[in-house]
């Protein structure tokens, strides 16, 4: 019985392919210069060589996309000056963030040990923990909670937050419309990468030194 070509092989011949010609289908696929290992010496040299070109791709963009992105937020000397008080003295850091062309002035504060721990035994026992996204929406939500100190609206009405047990703050988060929490929670994030950002310059000495030098 004649040996038949397997349906959808480009090779015409009816014997096993040769290492030049997997090589030369190789750098078909996959680009000259990519065939540095013959099917010979890797029978799995297309899964490999499709991962590699995959891995390599992936490198270019991140390096490309990385060379937009700024190294470190932005920050000024007051709040390096105040996060280091906050630090010195025990007492939260707080950044109060105009939103929405200043019609509200939302004002945030760091969480307490204790809080932090509270929010994460609390989104444990939640569950469906195994859904990464919902976690880490019911974290935030959370955070937000303890996070959020009051909102000061356009006509000097200011609206207090930072009161009473996690049940009650969650409830006072839940009451806003989705577009406004998603807001606040927005405002929460760069507040606590700013926040990250100053505790990991803590053991960096010139970094704390003031900008004039005295």
């Amino acid at each position: 019985m004649p040996n038949e070509t397997a349906p959808g092989s480009d090779f015409s011949s009816p014997e096993a392919p040769s290492a030049e010609e997997i090589a030369a289908k190789h750098e078909e696929v996959f680009g000259a210069g990519s065939a540095s290992v013959t099917g010979s010496d890797d029978p799995n040299w297309r899964e490999n060589a499709a991962a590699d070109k995959a891995s390599a791709d992936a490198e270019a963009y991140t390096d490309e996309e990385l060379a937009e992105l700024p190294r470190e937020p932005e920050f000024t000397e007051d709040q390096k000056e105040r996060f280091l008080e906050s630090i010195c003295s025990g007492k939260p850091f707080f950044e109060t963030v105009s939103i929405l062309g200043g019609k509200l002035k939302v004002k945030l504060r760091t969480r307490s040990t204790p809080e932090s721990i509270e929010i994460v035994e609390k989104s444990s026992d939640e569950g469906e923990g195994n859904i990464l996204v919902l976690f880490q929406m019911k974290l935030a939500r959370l955070h937000l909670a303890y996070a959020l100190v009051d909102i000061e609206q356009e006509d000097g009405v200011v609206h207090q937050y930072d009161v009473g047990d996690l049940k009650e703050r969650l409830a006072r988060v839940d009451a806003f419309p989705y577009p406004k929490y998603r807001i606040l929670e927005e405002e929460m994030r760069k507040f606590d990468v700013l926040v990250d950002f100053f505790s990991e310059k803590a053991a960096d000495s010139d970094f704390w030194q003031p900008v004039d030098g005295s």
